[in-house]
């Protein structure tokens, strides 16, 4: 949220604007309770709630590993297997290929610390947290600083830093084609009008 090339919001000013909305601060303090609910861990808190409800299901490569052999093509199929020999599921496994952590990659470009900004810690600088791959084809532009438009790009510059190899045109295509099924069904979700 405080981040310049996302939101752009200091903490103070977004807690401001959501005490001076009532019904906010109603269903804050419905939710969190206390004398004082709107904070910016409770609104953490509950962007957080909501982002986990947006759950993308059924997508080719679910339907693939569901035994439906035709949902994805012969090139994802290629890809999935280079995906898994050159070492990416270390990092980006389990149902949301994520595991979570925190890794050091500097991206060409970034001047972002990282989780050097949120520590203060030196060991964790330039590290940033392992980010799912559910919808990875829907999110250009890529990386903290958006400073990549491509996929196929993202996927030669993770190769190199990440796994220090370099993935040729082809090998980064296939990766992509298999990345592309990782697309699901989005979710309904009905904005309210602001109170």
């Amino acid at each position: 949220m405080q981040a310049a090339v996302e939101m752009n919001e200091t903490l103070e000013n977004m807690v401001r604007k959501l005490k001076a909305i009532p019904a906010y601060a109603e269903r804050f303090k419905q939710v969190f309770g206390g004398k004082d609910p709107v904070t910016p861990e409770n609104t953490a808190k509950a962007m957080a709630a909501f982002e986990r409800t947006l759950i993308t299901t059924n997508s080719p490569f679910d339907r693939f590993l569901m035994g439906d052999e035709g949902a994805i093509s012969a090139d994802a199929k290629k890809g999935w297997e280079l995906f898994r020999n050159k070492g990416c599921t270390a990092c980006h496994n389990g149902p949301n290929f994520t595991n979570g952590g925190f890794f050091r990659i500097q991206v060409p470009g970034s001047t972002d610390l990282g989780r050097f900004e949120v520590t203060g810690n030196e060991d964790d600088k330039y590290k940033f947290r392992v980010q799912t791959l559910r919808n990875v084809a829907l999110t250009y532009p890529y990386f903290n600083n958006g400073s990549v438009a491509s996929l196929s790009d993202a996927v030669k510059i993770m190769s190199r830093e990440m796994l220090g190899v370099q993935a040729t045109d082809k090998e980064a295509a296939l990766i992509t084609e298999f990345l592309k099924t990782l697309t699901g069904e989005m979710p309904r979700v009905d904005v309210p009008v602001l109170p």
